[in-house]
């Protein structure tokens, strides 16, 4: 459970390896990745957080969140948000100073590297510092809860002869310690100790590490059965083989029930910096390591409870490109990791990552962004909200300035805008329409994206598109956002058509062919009519441009002598007609389906369906009419058809020769029509 100081690194690492070429490639595995600034994703930066703060002036090691919401810090900085604090601080719940702790002290004189927080609030610290707020305390301190340091605790402190990298606070009120010193009280061995809850040594437990150079244990975690797991960079614990992690029993002495042969290993940084326990008893590991008994696992791996692989978590992946610091796990199973990396399982991850429960890269994370300019060195998940704090020595967060400390966006709700599509318009019609959300917690933001016809705005405040629009066409890629207080969104893409206003009615037949295709006397539909005349046509546009809604009105429907019948003549088919209403003269009859349009050279059937009184001959005259849109097209030369005797006409005349025999009928277009000297009507 540390992350270890920068400086520190370096030195240890040349002395280590004496290969100052080694530590160069170790730092050069970065967090930062060409990405989009980013706020209200997951994965993005909580705007709400240290809203116009400077963060901390140097690093960040370690952060420990006390019940009532507020965050203690530690780390190498001498200055937070503008005002000194000396590597120890403490940060309201919005990232502000709270200048109640602290205030005054000269704080630690080193690196503070990890620290816990006591049941009563008292704080225990550890580290590189040799004093605390002026006073000797070697590696270990206890602070009381405004920041000054508790006397009650250190004056039978242990003398450690090297620093403190880990901590875990027992049931009993004793503390486990672990670190990178080798002898206690100048006695070998060391690693870990465990202080009795006034600080003094607990000579009851005995767990010396075998350790090299620069080894220790840097992280610690305790089971609910009171065994104690224990990761770093060793080979053994009280002469037994372990590799970097081992399981201890209460008084210190090794568990060989745990990880027998286990070894977790890496040419260059196999400790293990990090253990979490999950509910279930299994066991997360991060660190270096790119090993663990020999099967391939990068940096992160899981264990069965008695320190097998657990071979479900990380099987056939990748794993993480560079070593991970820090695991947070939440309740709901996912995992967040940080530390110095730049991919996890071949997916760019900007040093921080969220996992699925086998280990996969959870993608809606932080996908696109160019995460952190340096490495983080702690995590912590907020239990109320889920959001997610992190610190390290980054500057900037997905291209956005921040001191080494933010929070972020874990989960953003399901924002829904709805409807899913919009009406269209018409050029010169007021036009509006109101968009809304669900999910958003508190106030939706709304906004509008895209180029609009001309004449229509969009108002935030009321979530409305509306105005006059004078412009006529296909208005795609228009998306309306809504945005809850964090920044999360959702959004709807809309396709808003503008017609030009609908024309005028003309006649058409100089545009049109209306040609009979067949009739037949049916039994008639009403009462008091002798039978129904149904004529079948095929209706065509001969123009070179389209007709809208093309129709047909009623001209003339009476005998051919000219004398009504007692009963009239009825045209069944018309708009609205039934038996005794409707199909006279005047009557219309829609071109099926409509709204429609007719295309050049296109054909639809027509029926006309004509209730008669009694078997006599009829004259059934229509015209066509339609709409023809402005297109800037260049019309047809009007081509006027003309009856026999050379008078011009614009309507379709149907005439029945005769009176109708029983079980025989036929008829003809009457006049017949010539069309420039050429004779177009059939003879039936």
């Amino acid at each position: 459970m540390f992350a270890l100081p920068l400086v520190a690194r370096f030195h240890a690492r040349v002395s280590s390896f004496r290969r100052p070429w080694l530590m160069m490639i170790w730092l050069a595995v970065g967090c930062w990745l060409p990405g989009t600034v980013a706020y209200g994703q997951e994965g993005g930066l909580d705007p709400s957080y240290a809203v116009g703060l400077s963060g901390v002036d140097s690093t960040l090691q370690v952060m420990a969140r006390q019940s009532d919401g507020r965050v203690v810090i530690g780390g190498n900085f001498i200055n937070v948000n503008g005002t000194n604090r000396f590597r120890i601080a403490r940060l309201n719940a919005n990232g502000s100073l709270d200048t109640s702790f602290g205030a005054g002290q000269t704080g630690a004189s080193d690196f503070v590297n990890v620290m816990a927080i006591q049941p009563d609030g008292r704080i225990l610290i550890g580290g590189n510092f040799t004093t605390v707020n002026g006073v000797g305390r070697r590696f270990m301190a206890r602070l009381n809860a405004d920041g000054s340091l508790d006397t009650t605790f250190g004056a039978n402190l242990p003398f450690l002869n090297n620093r403190v990298f880990s901590m875990a606070l027992l049931s009993s009120g004793k503390i486990l310690i672990g670190g990178t010193f080798n002898t206690v009280n100048n006695v070998a061995p060391g690693g870990i100790i465990r202080l009795n809850s006034d600080g003094t040594l607990d000579t009851t437990f005995d767990a010396g590490l075998d350790l090299g150079s620069f080894s220790g244990t840097f992280a610690i975690a305790v089971q609910s059965n009171g065994r104690i797991l224990i990761g770093g960079r060793f080979t053994g614990v009280n002469g037994v083989t372990r590799g970097n992690l081992a399981r201890l029993n209460a008084d210190g002495s090794v568990d060989t029930t745990f990880g027998n042969g286990l070894d977790v290993a890496n040419s260059r940084f196999p400790e293990v910096r990090d253990i979490v326990i999950q509910p279930d008893g299994r066991i997360l590991i991060a660190g270096g390591f790119t090993a663990v008994n020999g099967v391939a696992r990068g940096a992160i791996a899981r264990l069965n409870a008695d320190g097998t692989l657990d071979t479900t978590f990380g099987n056939n992946l990748s794993g993480v490109t560079g070593t991970v610091e820090k695991i947070a796990r939440r309740s709901d199973g996912q995992i967040f990791i940080v530390g110095d990396f730049s991919a996890v399982n071949g997916a760019p991850r900007g040093c921080i990552a969220r996992l699925n429960a086998d280990g996969s890269t959870d993608l809606a994370f932080g996908q696109g962004l160019s995460g952190t300019t340096g490495r983080i060195n702690d995590v912590l998940i907020q239990p109320a909200d889920g959001r997610i704090l992190i610190g390290g020595i980054f500057i900037q967060f997905n291209g956005v300035a921040r001191g080494r400390i933010t929070r972020l966006i874990a989960d953003c709700p399901t924002i829904t805008v709805s409807p899913a599509t919009i009406p269209s318009g018409t050029s010169g019609t007021f036009y509006s329409q109101t968009f809304t959300q669900t999910g958003v917690v508190g106030t939706p933001v709304f906004s509008l994206t895209g180029t609009l016809p001309a004449g229509l705005s969009f108002d935030p405040a009321t979530a409305t598109l509306s105005g006059t629009p004078t412009q006529t066409g296909l208005f795609g890629g228009l998306v309306v956002t809504a945005s809850d207080p964090n920044g999360c969104a959702g959004s709807q893409t809309y396709a808003l058509q503008i017609d030009a206003p609908p024309g005028i009615p003309e006649p058409i037949n100089d545009r049109v062919s209306l040609t009979l295709t067949g009739q037949a006397l049916v039994p008639a539909s009403c009462a008091g009519y002798a039978v129904e005349l149904v004529l079948t046509a095929t209706l065509t546009n001969t123009g070179a441009q389209p007709i809208n809604n093309p129709y047909f009105q009623v001209v003339e429907l009476q005998e051919a002598g000219g004398a009504p019948p007692a009963i009239p003549f009825q045209l069944l088919s018309a708009d609205g007609a039934a038996c005794g209403t409707g199909g006279l003269v005047g009557a219309v009859q829609t071109v099926s389906p409509a709204p429609f349009t007719l295309q050049p050279g296109q054909s639809v059937p027509v029926t006309f369906r004509i209730e008669l009184p009694t078997a006599r001959r009829l004259r059934f005259i229509v015209t066509t009419l339609g709409v023809i849109p402005p297109q800037g097209a260049i019309r047809n030369p009007k081509v006027r058809a003309k009856s026999q005797d050379g008078t011009s006409f614009s309507r379709s005349i149907l005439t029945l020769r005769r009176g109708i025999p029983a079980g025989c009928c036929f008829g003809r277009l009457w006049p017949p029509i010539f069309l420039r000297g050429r004779r177009v009507a059939k003879r039936f």
